[in-house]
């Protein structure tokens, strides 16, 4: 088959997991939910019709296998899961092209290396607010004693509670690590669609990535003291206003070393319209090179 044939058959497929999976806001394949689910599902339907052998490791990534001459191998995907209203290339283009490699490029061949085609489960995080949870487990830096303790973000549900849904066993999600030592990989390719516009500016349609960004979590409290909203605005100790000053430096740090700062998320108590908060909490994520 030729390239622009695969490249399309690809897209085609890209478009048939966006109807599956998403609705008028964007994607919606959240980790641990029905509609994720059914993308990995899709995943595997897809993969075993084109002849690959398919499976879920230990710690929910998904995989598909083509067999080659020899079992050295070449490992291709990203991540199936989405943040709520996500895009729809973002994640699932790097696995989705993989599919297509093996389902379409290798079409009645048999290729000199073995290659594997990897959905890594929950990289966004959403559910438990711990990214890269597959691909974390895969290489050994997370295990059961790091995501027993978790709860759902959203129900407080136990991260094991959630995980027997879907016929995962937390216990044993090192597993996976102990799986993936085993092959004798020879390189990892992501194809994945920028987070930012700075290849349209520079007016570049593709570019190889030169690092890693690592990447910090942390949760920030500001107490002060709540006061009505007749007191003098002069003499309050408003814990809003001290989580904003904060931001606004944390935004500065940021633009002074070309890093990335983010306060995605803000609660404030008593949470009423005319009290200033005595009490603020707010998110941080931090990424640098």
């Amino acid at each position: 088959m030729k390239r622009e044939q695969i490249a399309k058959n690809i897209v085609a497929d890209l478009k048939e997991l966006a109807a599956l999976t998403s609705d008028i806001d964007g994607a919606q394949r959240i980790a641990w939910t029905p509609t994720f689910k059914k993308a990995t599902e899709w995943f595997a339907q897809k993969m075993q019709a084109a002849g690959a052998e398919v499976w879920t490791d230990a710690a929910g990534n998904s995989w598909a296998k083509f067999a080659g001459e020899s079992e050295e191998c070449i490992v291709i995907g990203s991540h199936l899961d989405s943040v709520p209203d996500g895009g729809w290339l973002d994640g699932a283009l790097g696995v989705v092209a993989g599919m297509g490699i093996g389902a379409y490029g290798l079409a009645d061949k048999k290729p000199a290396k073995t290659l594997y085609v990897v959905g890594w489960a929950d990289e966004e995080g959403v559910a438990f607010g711990k990214s890269c949870l597959g691909s974390s487990a895969v290489s050994g830096i997370v295990t059961s004693k790091d995501v027993l303790p978790l709860r759902h973000q959203e129900n407080g549900r136990s991260f094991s509670d959630v995980w027997q849904e879907y016929g995962l066993d937390a216990n044993r999600i090192g597993e996976a690590h102990t799986t993936f030592a085993k092959l004798p990989v020879k390189a990892y390719l992501e194809l994945h669609i920028e987070q930012a516009p700075l290849l349209a500016l520079a007016k570049k349609s593709v570019a190889c990535v030169y690092g890693v960004c690592g990447c910090n979590r942390q949760y920030i409290t500001f107490r002060g003291q709540q006061g009505h909203c007749g007191s003098p605005v002069a003499l309050r100790q408003d814990a809003f206003i001290a989580a904003a000053q904060t931001t606004l430096d944390l935004r500065e740090i940021a633009l002074k070393y070309d890093s990335y700062c983010t306060v995605g998320n803000i609660e404030v108590k008593p949470d009423l319209t005319t009290i200033s908060p005595g009490y603020c909490r707010i998110s941080l994520d931090q990424r640098s090179i």
